[in-house]
């Protein structure tokens, strides 16, 4: 199964959409596209700008990619919106959650603790120090709805009722706007 439209739309969402212009992001690594870490051989440094053409090939060999983790490391049946809760975790965070404690739980049908277990993926390094990002947490415990979401139409598209249920789970006890969660500037970092 392809991950969906609806998937793309909500890990896009999550990443930042199309980012033309090369940028560090909170690790300090070179970015560009949607969430496109830049890593050898790839030619682009911070500052360097790349078509809307560039950037959508680039966003889909990651889907691509991403498809082929999933693919090899879930031997269970996922629906829709579990799938695409795993390709958002794993086009964030690579196979180590699925090589991991969310793949051993996911192929034991731990649902669960599958879903639970992807608030352990909120953290990332910093000048040598782990740290623990609010935005990453926020994504995670969305993720979480997103995987545990019954699936209820056909649509392709977040719906409003969607949307309410998404925010109001990630929100519950944090008291933030769906604009405060994906800015990280807003984010408390501390070291763990």
């Amino acid at each position: 199964m392809a991950i969906s439209t609806k998937a793309i739309d909500f890990l896009s969402k999550w990443e930042g959409g199309y980012q033309l212009k090369c940028y560090l992001d909170i690790g300090n690594r070179a970015t560009i596209s949607v969430g496109h870490l830049v890593l050898p051989p790839d030619p682009w440094h911070v500052g360097d700008v790349i078509s809307l053409d560039q950037a959508k090939a680039i966003f889909i060999n990651d889907l691509k990619k991403t498809e082929s983790i999933i693919d090899k490391f879930v031997k269970i049946p996922l629906n829709e919106n579990q799938r695409g809760a795993v390709a958002s975790l794993v086009f964030n965070c690579g196979s180590g959650p699925l090589a991991g404690t969310v793949g051993k739980l996911l192929n034991s049908g731990d649902y669960t603790g599958a879903s639970n277990a992807f608030i352990a993926w909120c953290k990332y390094t910093k000048n040598g120090q782990l740290l623990t990002s609010v935005g990453l947490l926020n994504r995670r415990k969305s993720e979480q709805v997103f995987f545990n979401t019954p699936i209820s139409n056909t649509s392709t598209e977040l719906s409003q009722n969607d949307i309410d249920h998404i925010q109001a789970n990630i929100t519950m006890g944090l008291n933030l706007s769906i604009s405060e969660m994906f800015d990280e500037s807003s984010s408390d970092e501390s070291t763990v």
